[in-house]
């Protein structure tokens, strides 16, 4: 049975956990949980796992992946249910709007989480200005995304939408993207969902008990 590593707290974490959720596959891996706050993720045994000491990771026999957008693509294609067409489809066009906005999360979202976090532990108790502008500017690219679509890639909801709304609603917690008009109407229609309910809240929650320590003032 493969192994999936993951921290509830974590945003790339609940970008897996609400694809396992959706999938309906819960029954089909072994989850463990890392504590990245107790230093869990670095002890000889994790690193001889993943030497980047991220998660979440998954070890499927011989394969071990890193990244939460591989991993959840990787699900979705391995296990076939009926949502798995609809999350990660296989047309050819379709998909490929998908992974371009697995990417855009990727290289815009998540690693502004780590840059605010990295300000907080400078002793710092707001992100910068610059950091405030560059969400903004974020939630600007996503909201014109969602101008003549109700979802990022698609017509439906697609792996786009679950990798992008993990990490928006921690980076809500920094900085309010309610002045989004779009970005707002989209999160407010993802969060009625089951599987957000039951992974991405109580996963943000957490994640906002690990902030109170750094007295956060959110802009």
């Amino acid at each position: 049975m493969p192994v999936l590593y993951k921290c509830n707290a974590s945003a790339p974490s609940r970008i897996v956990l609400m694809t396992v959720e959706i999938l309906g596959i819960g029954d089909k891996l072994e989850m463990r949980d890392i504590n990245p706050m107790k230093g869990e993720n670095v002890t000889p045994e994790f690193l001889k796992i993943n030497h980047l000491h991220t998660v979440p990771v998954l070890v499927d026999e011989d394969l071990i992946l890193t990244d939460s957008h591989v991993i959840a693509t990787y699900l979705t294609m391995k296990y076939k249910t009926p949502k798995s067409e609809e999350l990660y489809p296989t047309d050819i066009k379709l998909k490929h709007k998908v992974d371009q906005m697995l990417y855009l999360e990727s290289t815009l979202m998540t690693p502004k989480i780590i840059a605010v976090m990295n300000t907080l532990k400078k002793g710092e108790v707001a992100p910068t200005n610059e950091q405030v502008s560059a969400l903004k500017e974020t939630y600007g690219f996503l909201d014109k995304y969602l101008t003549n679509s109700p979802f990022l890639a698609s017509t439906t909801m697609t792996l786009a939408d679950v990798a992008c709304v993990s990490p928006l609603a921690s980076l809500n917690l920094f900085v309010s993207f309610d002045e989004f008009v779009n970005l707002s109407k989209w999160f407010k229609l993802l969060e009625k969902e089951d599987w957000f309910q039951k992974i991405n809240v109580p996963g943000v929650k957490l994640f906002g008990e690990y902030l109170k320590q750094f007295k956060l003032k959110r802009v």
